[in-house]
């Protein structure tokens, strides 16, 4: 993405905005994972959605851990585990699963139900990829973005390779984008952008070791998640994917600067967002 374009679509989703506008303008994301074991995945997920400019972000989590996410969100609503596909169709214009999520049969059915009847953007990460079922991938309904890291690519493509490049994993995710009719972004320090006609978009940022943390991809799906939940009405969906990884990349390389690379993370990443956007706001 030129920094044409990046300034440009960060004027467009932030900056220009209707005085008279309402949250509904902005689209309502709703956020799903969570576990006992990692109860503040969605928490981080959550935490980037709501600098990502999205009007209403939900969380649906476990009932065991429904305290201790209530208790770090302030502006997002939260859920217990509600499993009802048609409710989600009807209220949300995006949907992050996976996060944090325990692999069972539940969660799986779940997410089958999800791919068959949700008909928006539904973007798919961390355990969620795992509890793909192929029948129900080349049979969904919405537009599916799938975000593994590579290590998840190797499984999901089914590939054996060890290579640290995306440009490895090239070929097997342009054919499965094309099949599936999904868009992947393989996630690494230089990431890759493939969409369903199995068009390829390269990032054009220096890599940032300080993302090479837990953590990191949460946030991420979360900014996704807002972005495509309101942006696509005046941004082409490729440049909105694009541009949230972006983001995350330049906020994280200019905390890095201040504090190095061994001491950021997605939080601070986010900090640095909300400076990024203002500074935008004041030229």
């Amino acid at each position: 993405m030129t920094n044409e374009i990046f300034q440009n679509t960060l004027s467009l989703l932030y900056v220009n905005r209707e005085d008279n506008s309402i949250k509904n303008d902005y689209g309502k994301t709703c956020l799903i994972g969570g576990s006992v074991k990692y109860p503040h995945a969605i928490s981080l997920a959550a935490s980037l959605s709501s600098v990502s400019g999205v009007g209403f972000t939900a969380v649906e989590v476990l009932q065991e851990i429904y305290p201790i996410v209530a208790s770090k969100l302030y502006l997002t609503q939260i859920f217990e585990f509600s499993k009802d596909p048609d409710d989600l169709n009807q209220t949300y214009s995006s949907i992050l699963f996976g996060n944090g999520m325990e692999e069972n049969k539940e969660n799986q059915e779940f997410l089958t139900s999800l791919l068959l009847s949700y008909e928006h953007e539904l973007i798919i990460d961390a355990t969620g990829l795992s509890l793909l079922s192929k029948e129900a991938l080349h049979s969904h309904k919405g537009n599916i973005l799938l975000t593994p890291h590579l290590g998840e690519a190797r499984k999901l493509l089914q590939v054996d390779k060890k290579s640290r490049d995306s440009k490895d994993y090239l070929e097997e995710t342009i054919a499965f984008c094309k099949s599936e009719r999904v868009s992947i972004l393989l996630k690494s320090s230089s990431s890759i952008l493939v969409n369903e006609k199995g068009e390829v978009y390269e990032s054009s940022y220096p890599p940032c070791p300080g993302l090479a943390k837990a953590g990191s991809g949460d946030g991420l799906a979360g900014y996704l998640a807002g972005l495509l939940a309101y942006g696509t009405k005046k941004e082409k969906r490729e440049n909105l994917i694009l541009f949230g990884d972006e983001m995350i990349h330049r906020a994280a390389l200019r905390a890095a600067k201040q504090y190095s690379s061994g001491i950021v993370d997605i939080l601070y990443a986010k900090e640095e967002i909300v400076k990024i956007i203002e500074e935008r706001r004041t030229k």
